[in-house]
């Protein structure tokens, strides 16, 4: 697995597996066996069970389920157990292998994000501030069109303004994921409205298995009107990541 991500040159992403409709909720269904089959879709993955035995997929079953009690409740639960969404969007599970020294343009979630480290350790550049969720809201269309969510990611960016928030705005550093012995950090969860760049260390890849719409808003720099506490973001463009991001030039002018 360590010699796996420390190859990868650019970002792989599994098959998706779209939840139908309150599958999740369903005795025979397991979230273990769906993390095993998309896994061994990615280009190049070794093959082999990620699990030890069936005693390791029921814990992960059950730590799962757990994550999902713990940060939803209310309406944001009972749409994701009942109809596989969240703020109205068709939700999937992917696995998303993620090289060293990777990083990610500034967005914002419409939706819930569940995420759990497979290996290695994702960071995160992010804001407390959250966005309006309503305005995110993606109306339930049918199965099939939510199956593209590329053809409403313009729409959202054009909305996504992320207004001046002073110093409650101000950007923190941090792991967000990782399998490097916190317990505590081997999952997370993205609230709709979050605000935040991801990236890889440039010695530590990651392995995500996430639970998400598939679409995110990428924040254009004439939508970023934050002023103070983007010191981090002005960071990364020393870094040298891979990936240039508009908000990361314009904060450091």
């Amino acid at each position: 697995m360590d010699d796996y991500l420390r190859n990868l040159k650019k970002l792989d992403k599994s098959e998706a597996h779209w939840v139908d409709g309150n599958e999740l909720q369903r005795p025979e269904f397991s979230i273990a066996e769906v993390l095993e089959k998309l896994v061994n879709t990615l280009p190049g993955y070794p093959e082999g069970s990620i699990f030890v035995d069936e005693g390791q997929k029921t814990a992960f079953n059950r730590g799962w389920v757990e994550m999902a009690h713990k940060n939803l409740s209310g309406e944001h639960l009972r749409e994701l157990l009942e109809e596989g969404r969240s703020n109205g969007y068709l939700l999937q599970f992917v696995v998303l292998a993620i090289p060293p020294g990777k990083a990610y343009p500034l967005h914002a979630h419409p939706n819930h994000e569940l995420v759990v480290a497979v290996a290695g350790e994702c960071r995160e550049l992010r804001s407390p501030v959250l966005l309006p969720s309503q305005d995110l809201h993606r109306c339930q269309m049918s199965f099939e069109s939510d199956r593209d969510p590329k053809d409403f990611r313009s729409e959202l960016m054009e909305k996504t303004v992320f207004h001046d928030q002073g110093e409650a705005g101000r950007f923190t550093d941090g792991v967000f994921a990782s399998t490097l012995g916190d317990a505590q950090k081997e999952t997370a969860v993205n609230m709709p409205g979050s605000v935040h760049l991801s990236y890889t260390s440039k010695d530590v890849g990651s392995l995500l298995f996430v639970l998400w719409s598939g679409t995110h808003a990428d924040i254009q720099a004439c939508n970023f009107k934050q002023q103070s506490g983007v010191e981090l973001l002005a960071g990364m463009v020393d870094a040298e990541f891979c990936e240039e991001c508009p908000c990361l030039q314009a904060s450091k002018k």
